[in-house]
């Protein structure tokens, strides 16, 4: 288990990358220790935190976020809720293959978080400081600023698109990725995916 730290803008992330073979109650004993051994890095933080490395039910998840904070006393910033799963109807379903979809519609402030097993869409911009991670494909219908985790759980068939891509951090499964600069400020459809072991972004002049 290893847990990364840092900070953008007004907002601390905290990422524990979990043991994939490992049984969960290891990777629980594996948490409390870390917490116990390193009390003063989560002290006073409020932060995002995100599990990687495996996929965990809900019921697991609130597990470790409940170990986190009995152990640590973090207190720990809380998602937007999601409403219910909607696939529009422009996007067509066979565009997602990856799982269940979640429809998010609005912008994503500096400290707001989106994480998803299946492909997100959000209609609305995700601004700097703000995340998503999806399990399978991200699709911004606006500018996407902040950062953008798509395959979350290793699945490198994924995309990450948007109608503006400025992105602090772009990700792939495994990989980590910066999106070239937009100098003249033109609005672009951006389009991010594996080639041949490294992220590639297509961008197309908007009209």
């Amino acid at each position: 288990m290893k847990i990364r730290y840092s900070h953008h803008g007004n907002c601390n992330e905290i990422e524990i990358i979990l043991d994939a073979d490992k049984s969960f109650d290891e990777i629980k004993n594996d948490l409390q220790k870390k917490t116990a051994d390193s009390p003063d890095f989560f002290a006073g933080a409020d932060a995002n935190v995100s599990f990687l490395g495996r996929e965990l039910s809900k019921d697991e998840h609130n597990e470790l976020m409940d170990i986190l904070q009995i152990e640590t006393g973090i207190a720990l910033t809380k998602p937007p809720e999601l409403p219910p799963p909607v696939i529009p109807q422009a996007l067509g379903k066979a565009a997602f293959s990856e799982g269940e979809v979640a429809f998010y519609r609005g912008n994503l402030r500096n400290g707001e978080f989106i994480r998803h097993n299946g492909s997100v869409i959000v209609m609305g911009d995700v601004n700097g400081g703000s995340k998503i991670e999806a399990g399978g494909n991200v699709v911004i219908m606006g500018a996407l600023k902040g950062t953008a985790h798509a395959g979350l759980n290793g699945n490198d068939k994924c995309f990450v698109s948007a109608l503006v891509m400025e992105s602090v951090q772009l990700r792939i499964a495994n990989l980590i990725g910066n999106v070239p600069p937009n100098d003249n400020h033109t609005a672009k459809v951006s389009y991010a995916y594996l080639k041949n072991g490294k992220i590639t972004v297509n961008t197309s002049a908007h009209k």
